[in-house]
């Protein structure tokens, strides 16, 4: 198991790939009807409650 400091690392790291994510599937209508999201339905307050 690594460090304290390498888990927290890893986190943010986690947590950066999927704000981009968010931020994908908020932004890009074919995302979402390929996924089954209604085309007005945004992520963006995911980001900021954090």
């Amino acid at each position: 198991m690594g460090s304290e400091a390498e888990l927290y690392a890893i986190r943010a790291e986690d947590e950066f790939l999927l704000a981009e994510k968010d931020m994908l599937i908020s932004t890009d209508a074919k995302a979402k009807i390929a996924l089954g999201i209604p085309i007005g339905k945004t992520f963006f307050y995911l980001e900021f409650s954090n």
